[in-house]
């Protein structure tokens, strides 16, 4: 009896715990987050994700665990797009341009990312050169969103 408890104890926790790992990137991500910071709180999101997916709550939860790992795939496109700016070298860029596969993939994904980045969007000017600053955080509102229904799923 006591470890069937222990174990719905676990696996309420592990919810928790989750929860708290896409919170804290949102928060984050909200109030300015550095690049090295934010590789940590996207594995540490990644591996309660996990922790969930194999508790009986979260296997119960299926659906919140598809849309988690959807607002995950949005947080891991964002960083690797990061850290183009940072990848050192003559390769080390602030802008992405629309023919490559990051300005075709966000162009799809984001139609309003087309617009001019004084008008909200992530263009630099009318070449189609997308600043990489402006082109974040429209993955990190989308995964906030998939990140905030997984939750009303729980």
């Amino acid at each position: 009896m006591l470890s069937s408890l222990a174990f719905a104890l676990t696996a309420r926790a592990d919810g928790q715990a989750v929860v708290r790992a896409f919170l804290r990137i949102q928060a984050r991500t909200e109030t300015g987050v550095s690049y090295r910071d934010f590789g940590a709180l996207v594995g540490d999101a990644n591996l309660e994700v996990k922790v969930y997916e194999a508790s009986p709550e979260g296997r119960a939860h299926k659906e919140a665990i598809d849309l988690f790992r959807a607002a995950l795939l949005q947080y891991v496109v964002s960083s690797e797009l990061w850290s183009l700016r940072f990848s050192g070298g003559r390769f080390s860029t602030d802008t992405v341009g629309a023919e490559t596969a990051f300005g075709r993939l966000f162009a799809e994904q984001f139609p309003d990312g087309s617009k001019l980045a004084k008008d909200g969007g992530a263009k630099l000017d009318y070449s189609g050169v997308y600043a990489i600053q402006f082109m974040l955080p429209f993955y990190w509102r989308e995964a906030k969103e998939l990140a905030n229904k997984a939750i009303s799923k729980m």
